[in-house]
């Protein structure tokens, strides 16, 4: 696990981003993915791709592939061999400290 996704890990069990679902980011919050490109713009300065309403954009990170890259993603929905996703996980309504739990598992195919 990379130094970047170390820093994803504090955040998601820092009680500061309010969770959604189906969405990067809407009006109610950030998903998992959306925590990470939070992070990601705030520690790179790079601004990520946008909707019209001004949120991060997408449901995984396909049109956000730098984010993937910098947190070591190896698919953009955080799937890995055992079918499990960051995606499916967060939507199913874990909690961020569990989805960061599982993260530092580092389930295999997860992490580059």
């Amino acid at each position: 696990m990379n130094d970047n996704m170390q820093k994803v890990l504090v955040a998601l069990r820092s009680g500061l981003y309010a969770q959604t679902v189906e969405a990067l980011q809407d009006e109610n919050g950030f998903c998992c993915l959306g925590v990470m490109c939070d992070i990601y713009e705030k520690e790179t300065g790079i601004k990520l791709i946008r909707d019209n309403q001004g949120f991060i954009y997408g449901g995984d990170l396909n049109d956000q592939q730098g984010v993937r890259e910098w947190v070591g993603l190896l698919h953009p929905d955080g799937s890995t061999k055992i079918m499990e996703s960051l995606v499916h996980l967060n939507d199913e309504g874990h909690t961020f400290a569990a989805i960061a739990d599982f993260i530092e598992s580092e389930p295999l195919g997860l992490l580059e």
